[in-house]
């Protein structure tokens, strides 16, 4: 006889009830149907390897069919949240409601001159979807309360009784760039809290997966529907995963093209989720404990600053290709002035040899190359990066050749050896440029290189 479940179930940290009985031709696990106070079934059922066990290891959760169409709220900002977005909405077999919620318009800019507008905003205001805009501060955004109809249910509070839930309400992350709290996700059932994560978990958790994946020279990354866990349940980016697809990366592949083709991607992985959702044929896993995964932490200065003898000219290339779209690779010269590098690319020297006098010069010497009119610079692993513009903070973009004259100029140029200029010094704390250097920076050059 089946066991019927009446205490709270500590998994869910909710007021349950339901039947647990043995998994047919699998020892140690077991079933557990929830149910609704009349008997039925509510919609799901969950399995566990020991129902003693505080609180059970959740293995997989199974969607029982329902024919019923999805009310939505999508949360996110960005390109790669607006090509999911057009995905789910182009498949409107599977919602009845469509939400957006997202970011509020922001001031950008020297005096915040300029309006910066969530890119999924501006989306939904295209295909006439309802709009609504969380706090601008997370403190306030731990407080924030969706839209109808996910709020308010019958007992809007931390111990809401799951079988009050609609089945139908579903939330769905996407590049959001907020951490949802624990009240938030209690307001849907937790095989209803999605989140399109682009990378093939476990490897890669984290807020900059498309980035070190191509920082990491991957052959190949993926895209993923995962359930999102609440901090306490497991971390973020841990959930059992709904889908999975591979996504190959050809040589060369940056930021923009990658986070297109995961969009793509993972709007219709998201879109078959669902789908295998209504008809009841959607099965979670439980990701994988791996240690030895790597991980995907925000981009910062460690990121873009440039250190050549312990990146080969190939590592500099792919972190140009990664983040460049964020932020620019950055170096210093002698005097710890900072230098943005642009469009870099590796020199090849197997036609051409070593140029003169960088073959017998260590990481972060450079020269002025006139055949390719760009700066050569010496890397780790007897590797060239080709520089071909430069940039000082507050000036224009220039040729490496008018950077390089203004550098001459201003006797950087020559001191440890003729035609050479030694990179990668420390910058000034205040990340400051110097008026000397601003002046030369953009200047068209004087010198005859």
């Amino acid at each position: 006889m089946p066991l019927v479940l009446k205490p709270p179930f500590s998994h869910f940290n909710l007021k349950l009830s339901g039947y647990l009985t043995r998994s047919r031709g699998l020892p140690g696990l077991y079933r557990c149907r929830i149910l609704s106070r009349s008997g039925h079934s509510r919609g799901y059922h969950t399995e566990f390897t020991d129902p003693k066990t505080q609180p059970p290891t959740l293995t997989r959760s199974v969607i029982i069919p329902g024919d019923e169409k999805f009310k939505v709220l999508f949360m996110g900002r960005d390109e790669f949240s607006c090509l999911v977005l057009k995905e789910l909405h182009n498949a409107s077999d599977v919602w009845e409601q469509l939400h957006i919620a997202t970011q509020p318009d922001d001031r950008v800019g020297r005096n915040g001159s300029q309006v910066s507008v969530s890119p999924l905003k501006i989306l939904g205001q295209t295909l006439d979807l309802p709009i609504h805009e969380i706090p601008a501060k997370k403190a306030d955004f731990r407080h924030w309360k969706p839209p109808q109809p996910f709020y308010p249910l019958p007992k809007p509070s931390i111990e809401i009784d799951l079988l009050q839930i609609p089945p139908t309400h579903i939330i769905i992350t996407a590049s959001f760039g907020r951490i949802l709290s624990a009240p938030l996700l209690n307001l849907f059932s937790p095989t209803r809290r999605l989140n399109v994560h682009p990378s093939s978990l476990p490897a890669y958790r984290g807020a900059a997966p498309i980035q070190h994946a191509i920082m990491n020279g991957d052959k190949e990354t993926g895209v993923c529907v995962i359930e999102m866990l609440k901090r306490k349940e497991g971390g973020i980016d841990s959930g059992s995963i709904w889908g999975k697809a591979g996504v190959p990366m050809k040589e060369g592949t940056g930021f923009g093209e990658a986070r297109d083709m995961l969009g793509v991607e993972g709007g219709r992985l998201l879109v078959k989720v669902m789908r295998e959702m209504i008809a009841g044929t959607a099965a979670a896993i439980s990701q994988e404990r791996d240690p030895a995964a790597l991980l995907a932490p925000m981009i910062n200065a460690s990121h873009w600053t440039i250190h050549f003898d312990q990146m080969s000219a190939e590592d500099i290339v792919l972190r140009h290709l990664a983040i460049s779209h964020q932020r620019p690779l950055t170096t210093s010269l002698s005097n710890k002035k900072s230098v943005q590098l642009h469009s870099p690319s590796i020199f090849r020297t197997a036609d051409t040899g070593v140029p003169e006098p960088l073959h017998h010069l260590a990481p972060g010497y450079a020269i002025f190359h006139k055949p390719t009119k760009a700066m050569l610079v010496r890397c780790a692993g007897d590797s060239i990066l080709s520089v071909p513009q430069v940039k000082m903070e507050g000036k224009s973009l220039v040729p490496a050749r008018e950077w390089w004259n203004g550098m001459k100029g201003l006797g950087l140029v020559g001191v440890e050896e003729p035609g050479v200029l030694r990179l990668g010094g420390q910058a000034d704390d205040e990340g400051g440029y110097g008026a000397e250097l601003l002046e030369l920076a953009g200047a068209v050059g004087k010198v005859v290189a």
